[in-house]
């Protein structure tokens, strides 16, 4: 793709490159990984007033890494590759500078310390050494060597490796509690933290959706499972039913994957298997449900 091709889009879709929507039917976009929306962004090609417009608030812009979740539509590419969006901030990331931590700050501060301390007390002893034995050149070998075995002497070699046995029993501490650290430092600047921001919406949730309840022919009837995993049972006050003696279940359910979009697909790396929706996130969980219930 290059910036002017025109690229339609429909349910499933994954967006190739920001794109200038020219065209839409009812199409909605999930920009979670973007934009950190848990819900699927309604677009349409109405121009924007605002030019200075949030992502978020760019709603005749679809961004590329993004997924078409509902309905259909039509754009031209504007963007392509590291000057979308998603490539402006995987940009930013490759550019940003390791910064020391507050304990790397402050042992060099005490390393400078300590060295100027070290320098400055040596000089005074090898200067005093001289002052009282004289200016025999054997004597001043001799303060010269007992300079610098004080300056030697002075340095502190087990600081680091009690600095480093410190840092992992409190890495060990964190990982008890769930908490995985890549480097060790950090653990001294995570204890320093006295106040976490953290924006809630599709940052701390699953973004997931499952049908737990149905109500059919006057009868509450619970759905077991989470997540879109296809397993689960159908009760009523606790009691698993056989859904050939309830057949409004199967209606509605399918009812729910006639009028569906979305489609269920399974996925599996590193040893980790499970299952995923393309589409939207409601009629996702209503096929999920009608999976449970042997639609396949």
């Amino acid at each position: 793709l290059v910036p002017g091709d025109i690229v339609f889009l429909e349910t499933g879709n994954y967006i190739p490159a920001d794109v200038r929507l020219i065209e839409t039917v009812n199409l909605r976009i999930e920009e979670a990984a973007l934009t950190g929306e848990s819900v699927p962004v309604e677009k349409n090609a109405a121009a924007l007033m605002d030019k200075s417009a949030s992502l978020g608030d760019r709603l005749n812009t679809a961004f590329m890494g993004t997924v078409v979740s509902y309905g259909r539509g039509k754009g031209v590419v504007v963007s392509t590759g590291m000057y979308t969006q998603i490539g402006l901030i995987a940009e930013m990331l490759q550019s940003v500078d390791e910064e020391e931590t507050p304990l790397q700050r402050r042992l060099d501060e005490l390393g400078k310390t300590l060295g100027i301390a070290c320098l400055i007390i040596s000089g005074l002893v090898f200067i005093s050494g001289i002052v009282e034995t004289g200016f025999d050149p054997e004597r001043m070998v001799e303060m010269f060597m007992v300079a610098v075995s004080l300056a030697i002497a002075a340095v502190p070699e087990g600081l680091p490796a009690i600095v480093t046995i410190s840092l992992a029993l409190g890495m060990r501490e964190m990982v008890r509690r769930h908490a995985l650290i890549r480097r060790l430092a950090s653990v001294e600047t995570l204890g320093s933290a006295t106040v976490i921001c953290s924006d809630k919406t599709g940052t701390l949730t699953q973004n997931v959706m499952t049908v737990t309840r149905l109500w059919v022919d006057g009868t509450e009837v619970e759905v077991s499972g989470t997540g879109y995993t296809p397993t689960g049972e159908f009760s009523v006050n606790g009691s698993k039913i056989e859904l050939e003696k309830v057949p409004g279940i199967t209606t509605v359910l399918w009812v729910g994957v006639l009028n569906n979009d979305a489609v269920l697909e399974p996925i599996s790396g590193d040893g980790v298997s499970g299952f995923r929706i393309v589409g939207d996130p409601t009629e996702g969980a209503m096929l999920v449900a009608a999976v449970k219930a042997g639609a396949s």
